[in-house]
């Protein structure tokens, strides 16, 4: 019996292994794919546009542009953000077409 049991752990431990090696090539292949889908991925994103952050809550993580010499407004969620904006920030954002309509992407605190 502890000949069996001995054995059973070597097969145990050899089936362990093969299915490690399966797993990482898995994750080797997948960042590969991904990384020539994003290479050749078309960017949706408009020109540059500005406005102001008409209302932005950090701990809910979104909030809404107003284009500038316009009453349009855009929703902006926060891992769209380059760089942390508050309430009446200018700013500059490119837009993009996302499944709930647009949005804004890249947005950037306006520098003086």
């Amino acid at each position: 019996m502890g000949f069996f049991g001995c054995n059973f752990l070597i097969f145990a431990h050899n089936h362990y292994v093969c299915n490690l090696s399966v797993n990482i090539n898995y994750i080797k292949t997948y960042i590969v794919l991904n990384f020539f889908k994003n290479l050749f991925k078309t960017n949706n994103a408009t020109d540059l546009e500005e406005g102001v952050v008409k209302f932005f809550n950090h701990a809910k993580g979104f909030g809404f542009i107003t284009f500038k010499d316009s009453e349009k407004e855009i929703f902006v969620h926060k891992t769209n953000l380059k760089t942390r904006i508050n309430q009446g920030n200018k700013v500059t954002f490119n837009i993009e077409q996302s499944k709930k309509g647009p949005i804004a992407v890249n947005v950037k605190k306006k520098t003086q």
